[in-house]
């Protein structure tokens, strides 16, 4: 098989994978949805909960601060504390609802993808990619061995043996024959 038509067929297995996941990440995604419906929910109660306790907290808080002392800003302060300390915790809340759904979100993922690699086609995919790997593997290798130079007569290697190294050209005989000298 040519290597275009091996990448060919592990693309479109590659694809099929990808519409399979896509299916699952649908039916995991029902779970998510009435999670965000839950949390958005959740958050505007915080919210309305965090409100109206700022706001009377603020003004109980405000008003009998103002009667008890005669200095009024103290008691502006005593509301802003209170009214801070409500919106603390609704940070916190917040910050606890997006974790949650973070997640059921990364968990329905996560179940979309372990079916998705149970699939039939996640192994067929993964079979194809190993084909077209091999393919161009082979046509590589066959391509190198071709531009691979042979020994020619009266080049530098020419009276190179099996037993011979060749260095920069020069053959370097195994019995430490120097080719420089007469040690023979």
């Amino acid at each position: 098989m040519s290597i275009f038509n091996s990448v060919k067929q592990a693309g479109i297995s590659a694809f099929k994978v990808a519409k399979t996941f896509a299916g699952n990440l649908r039916e995991e995604s029902a779970p998510v949805k009435e999670k965000v419906k839950e949390t958005k929910e959740s958050v505007k109660a915080s919210r309305r909960k965090n409100d109206a306790a700022g706001t009377s907290a603020g003004t109980s808080a405000g008003t009998s601060a103002g009667t008890a002392a005669a200095d009024g800003a103290a008691g502006t302060a005593a509301g802003t504390a209170a009214a801070d300390g409500a919106a603390g915790s609704g940070a916190d809340s917040l910050v606890a609802h997006g974790k949650d759904l973070a997640g059921t979100v990364i968990g329905g993922v996560a179940r979309a993808a372990e079916k998705t690699a149970k699939d039939d086609t996640f192994a067929e995919a993964k079979e194809e990619v190993t084909k077209a790997v091999a393919d161009i593997r082979e046509q590589l290798n066959e391509k190198a061995a071709a531009k691979k130079p042979h020994t020619q007569t009266g080049s530098a290697n020419a009276g190179a043996t099996d037993e011979a190294d060749i260095v920069d050209g020069e053959v370097i005989s195994v019995d430490n024959e120097h080719p420089h000298t007469d040690n023979k």
